[in-house]
């Protein structure tokens, strides 16, 4: 349980970049994309093709993916296409905290909330404010994760995601738990627990058991 997703979050993400996470990783699609990238002109295509597999490396080679991303975020800029370039940074940020490079990590995820919010994407915005707020906690740096989680949650209950709020509530959750506040990560997988049961989704109301579990058998120990 103590292990925090990244939203592709990451949970993917939190359903955070839904074009790309959606698909999930494979390393066919990944082949795919490899084999038909030189033949791809300099293009809104290309820079997708490169983030698809900069998202992918996160898997297997960060430090290739941390140069894909890289890659699509210089196309994408002399493009003039925000999205792409939000995206780019997104991914690029995925992996350099692959790779545990926690402050290239923040810097591309932030710089990937400026282009979001030219962009007018509200989603991708609560996504990266997510993400930030799971390299904070994995810092240790708990009052910066709890700012930056609850900005996201703001965000998707104005967009009534129910399932992203599920997966950032059950990520707050576990922020407290790290921080040994019980009672309020018990209450985090309480409200997570109930927005699983109203969605019918069975792995995520397993999921908010089990972490509620915990929380109680950490209550007990300290009775």
């Amino acid at each position: 349980m103590k292990k925090i997703r990244f939203a592709v979050l990451m949970s993917m993400l939190l359903l955070t970049y839904t074009e790309v996470a959606a698909q999930g990783y494979s390393r066919k699609k990944t082949d795919s994309l490899l084999a038909i990238l030189p033949m791809l002109q300099k293009d809104t295509t290309r820079v997708k093709a490169l983030y698809e597999i900069a998202y992918d490396y996160q898997y297997i080679n960060p430090v290739a993916g941390v140069q894909y991303g890289k890659e699509a975020i210089s196309l994408a800029t002399s493009l003039q296409f925000k999205k792409g370039i939000a995206t780019a940074c997104a991914m690029t940020g995925l992996n350099y905290a692959a790779l545990t490079d926690f402050k290239n990590a923040l810097l591309y995820e932030t710089r990937a909330i400026t282009y979001y919010r030219q962009a007018g994407n509200k989603g991708g915005e609560a996504a990266m404010l997510s993400n930030i707020s799971l390299i904070y906690s994995e810092q240790s740096n708990y009052p910066r994760a709890l700012e930056n989680a609850y900005a996201a949650l703001k965000i998707y209950e104005a967009l009534s995601l129910k399932t992203n709020q599920a997966y950032l509530l059950d990520n707050i959750g576990t922020i407290f738990f790290r921080n040994k506040n019980y009672s309020k990560a018990l209450s985090c997988y309480d409200k997570s627990e109930a927005i699983y049961t109203a969605e019918k989704d069975r792995a995520g109301l397993a999921r908010a058991k089990a972490n509620k579990g915990m929380v109680s058998q950490k209550m007990n120990e300290l009775d």
